[in-house]
């Protein structure tokens, strides 16, 4: 299971920075020289996929059935993963699964809020009056923050990973 988990989120992951890498000029581009934007839907939403899928292989979204109370055993086929998460540089006693959690559920986040504000029209955008910037510095703010968010939690996890300072196997 070790090699599988591993594998598969170093692959999702270095996905992830494959689009971040390709759109970054044109969304640099779109932030500083034009309000034309490119055709970067496609790349955005494989982030989008990517991490939401990333995400699943630690913390699997509920079953419908899970909402009204039954438990997870009986509702899915597949088992929750028992996975055994650790920084080779910590204690082996010290679980490192809440750390790499919350990088992909801010990482899973900041993808969701990327492709919101991406399919937003400037024009669309109403903001009060007395608002201290004009909505297209706003939308543009938004995309740049989400789309450096997702491109650094995604960084930091595969750098982790790259490096061998995180090891995953499977509790039995």
């Amino acid at each position: 299971m070790k090699s599988d988990v591993s594998t598969r989120l170093t692959h999702r992951i270095s996905s992830i920075l494959e689009d971040c890498h390709y759109i970054r000029p044109h969304i640099d581009s779109y932030l500083r020289e034009t309000d034309a934007r490119r055709d970067i839907d496609r790349h955005i939403l494989r982030i989008l996929s990517n991490s939401i899928a990333t995400l699943e292989m630690f913390v699997p979204s509920k079953e419908g059935a899970e909402y009204h109370g039954l438990p997870r055993e009986v509702c899915s086929p597949t088992p929750t993963p028992n996975l055994n998460i650790r920084h080779i540089e910590r204690d082996a006693t010290w679980d490192f699964q809440p750390w790499i959690c919350e990088k992909l559920t801010r990482m899973n986040a900041a993808s969701r809020d990327l492709a919101h504000y991406w399919l937003i029209e400037i024009g669309d955008v109403q903001l009060k009056p007395d608002a201290p910037m004009s909505p297209k510095k706003w939308l543009k703010g938004l995309i740049a923050a989400h789309f450096e968010e997702v491109f650094s939690e995604a960084s930091i996890i595969f750098e982790q990973f790259c490096a061998g300072k995180i090891v995953i196997d499977e509790k039995g």
